[in-house]
């Protein structure tokens, strides 16, 4: 059974952030997709969130990237592989 691109994606990105946006109405969708959407909306390491306007998708995009910075730059300490100004020799 391979995976799909999605899923590979999913499943590579364990430990980020994860942020999914898909467009409804659905008219039909692939089983195994469906499957795949029951388990991430489940998932309390991921964002699920629907859209139905391409406007309404750039607002969610926003808002989600405006948290994500806000969080990164209020945690006390840096992401793994980041380096603070101070930490620097000079």
């Amino acid at each position: 059974m391979t995976l799909s691109g999605l899923q590979d994606e999913y499943l590579l990105s364990n430990g980020m952030p994860r942020l999914l946006y898909v467009k409804t109405p659905v008219q039909e969708r692939e089983p195994r997709l469906g499957q795949l959407l029951k388990r991430i909306q489940g998932d309390d390491t991921a964002s699920y969130k629907s859209f139905r306007t391409p406007d309404e998708l750039a607002r969610l995009v926003a808002a989600d990237l405006a948290v994500l910075l806000s969080e990164r730059f209020t945690s006390r300490r840096p992401p793994t592989g980041v380096h603070c100004l101070a930490d620097a020799v000079v």
